[in-house]
């Protein structure tokens, strides 16, 4: 009888033994690899004044959508960068560290604010920034307005920003 059990029992090990849960291996470093950016991308979505709609330009990830007087733009664009000091950097000109960079989620991801002024002559460009942080990956909106133009550069943003979406084609 207990040759029968302990039979019963070794059976049991052997067969039930691959039944466990595989290891997980986790590997951290400081950079991200470039694998990490190279997933499919989503699309920005954003909603932009009537006026601006028939001006688009597009360059690669990048659309400028503006009146035809130029008063304004609302650029949408991805970034690739290490850090978000980094995409900072890229989007504004400016080191992180001299803007005013508010950080909070959105689509449970990372979302970062900022605004800083871009002289253009007599009549500099007042910019607002919203982006946000898959991996590497930056997804930014960006709205310009002429310094002496009559929009408040604020709430244009905050009337864009409040329409950002991302979305992907699922049968592409």
């Amino acid at each position: 009888m207990k040759k029968r059990i302990l039979t019963i029992c070794l059976l049991c090990a052997v067969v039930l033994g691959g039944c466990g849960e595989a290891a997980v291996t986790e590997l951290v470093t400081d950079s991200i690899p470039a694998s990490a950016a190279a997933g499919k991308a989503y699309e920005i979505a954003v909603s932009v004044p009537a006026e601006a709609q028939n001006t688009v330009l597009r360059r690669g990830t990048e659309c400028v959508y503006r009146p035809e007087d130029g008063r304004f733009e609302i650029v949408t664009k991805q970034l690739l960068a290490e850090s978000v000091e980094s995409a900072v950097h890229q989007l504004s000109g400016y080191a992180a560290e001299e803007l005013s960079v508010s950080g909070t989620t959105r689509f449970s991801m990372p979302e970062y604010r900022f605004a800083w002024f871009v002289p253009d002559g007599e009549d500099g460009w007042v910019c607002r920034a919203a982006m946000l942080q898959d991996g590497r990956r930056f997804y930014c909106v960006l709205c310009r307005v002429r310094e002496s133009a009559e929009e408040n550069c604020g709430q244009l943003a905050m009337e864009v920003f409040s329409t950002v979406g991302l979305f992907t084609d699922e049968f592409a």
